[in-house]
């Protein structure tokens, strides 16, 4: 049975990272790029036996690191994702360290976004999706993602409300739904002006705003048994409506460093499995959403 339809995302990143984050303090090192690529492969490797490979790695490129990770040898370990069913999307992170974000700033986000999207195409990979870091995403780049051919999103975290980092989900559903062009939150069939594009929400309770109410598996401050209280938050919206869920799940390729966060991935994905859960790619998840649950109003 179907229950849940979930986007295992993964995005690569260094653990020493955190312009904003006070537990880091404020830390922006440059990424320590060999164990970087030896974290994406295992990722890889890992995600093919757990998942056979509905792995979608989020490509960083941000203030702290533009390029690295859109040039060898990384590239080849994106193409061995995609060889084995999983897709590669774009991932941005504009902050400045104790500042704030850049998610706000129309012409900075579009040129960051089109030349990472041109840098992969480049080395022939082409991005499915879109994923903004800190949970931001304007109202701006929806026609851009269309322009681009990015017609999946996976940013949402429903019920955050952050404007200064144009992280404004209040109100919007906990399973997937298409954009409107002019307003993101806006959901239902009266929109006048909806998109190509198809915005996948991160799991989550519905309970809080902080990182222990979402499926951000690899917070450290979450747990195995948190992860499988918020999955059964998402299969109980599947129980009460009757229609299959739609969301995605977080990890990051630094975790493949903590041999604990490993299993607690790996007996996550097990009991997703064991439950209605059903591992998608991004253009996967897409079609799934405009033939299977679109039509049931969702």
């Amino acid at each position: 049975m179907e229950k849940v339809f979930f986007v295992p995302i993964v995005d690569v990143s260094w653990k020493t990272l955190g312009p904003l984050n006070p537990r880091k303090n404020y830390s922006c090192p440059p990424p320590p790029l060999e164990l970087c690529a030896e974290e994406a492969d295992g990722i890889v490797t890992l995600y093919k036996k757990l998942l056979d490979g509905k792995l979608n790695f989020t490509v960083y490129t941000g203030t702290y690191c533009r390029d690295a990770f859109t040039e060898e040898p990384f590239n080849s370990i994106w193409r061995r994702c995609i060889d084995n069913g999983g897709e590669i999307l774009v991932h941005t992170h504009e902050e400045i360290a104790r500042v704030g974000t850049r998610n706000n700033e129309e012409p900075h986000m579009r040129k960051v976004i089109t030349r990472q999207f041109q840098r992969m195409k480049a080395a022939g990979i082409t991005p499915a999706g879109f994923r903004g870091g800190l949970y931001g995403y304007a109202n701006f780049l929806t026609p851009l993602m269309e322009g681009l051919g990015m017609d999946t999103d996976l940013t949402a975290a429903p019920g955050i409300n952050k404007p200064d980092r144009a992280a404004e989900w209040e109100g919007v559903p906990y399973t997937a739904w298409r954009l409107c062009r002019n307003d993101k939150c806006h959901v239902g069939c009266d929109c006048a002006n909806p998109s190509k594009v198809v915005e996948i929400p991160l799991g989550a309770d519905g309970l809080g705003t902080e990182n222990e109410n979402y499926l951000y598996v690899d917070y450290d401050l979450s747990s195995l048994e948190n992860a499988k209280r918020i999955w059964d938050c998402v299969l109980a919206r599947y129980e009460k409506t009757g229609n299959p869920q739609m969301i995605h799940t977080l990890f990051h390729t630094f975790s493949m460093s903590d041999p604990d966060m490993v299993e607690r991935y790996s007996r996550f994905s097990d009991y997703m499995l064991a439950t209605g859960g059903v591992p998608v790619n991004a253009t996967e998840a897409h079609r799934i959403f405009e033939e299977k649950l679109e039509p049931l109003g969702i």
